[in-house]
């Protein structure tokens, strides 16, 4: 799933990356792992109290599998973005699920 984030990143940045500079393209691509460290405590503390990882995992992977379907229709580059932010605040909050 990282694999699938670092491609998602890479083919929608550099198209952006024509109107900004480089030091602003890294604050861009910074946002998405902090934001899944956000999700990784929520999503795990929220699992462990009920005890039902399986309806967690389907929930943070069908969110981000939502999330990232709608950011490739999204009718401004802003939009997109913060899509692909919570992608990646979803695909990171499921891998401690496992």
């Amino acid at each position: 799933m990282r694999f699938l984030l670092g491609v998602m990143e890479a083919g929608f940045l550099p198209g952006v990356a024509v109107y900004l500079t480089n030091i602003e393209v890294g604050f861009f691509s910074a946002a998405p792992p902090p934001l899944g460290v956000l999700g990784t405590f929520l999503i795990s503390r929220s699992s462990d109290r009920t005890g039902d990882r399986k309806k967690h995992l389907a929930f943070v992977y069908g969110m981000s599998a939502i999330a990232i379907a709608a950011s490739a229709y999204a009718p401004s580059p802003v939009i997109a973005y913060l899509l692909l932010c919570a992608t990646g605040l979803f695909i990171y909050a499921g891998n401690p699920l496992f």
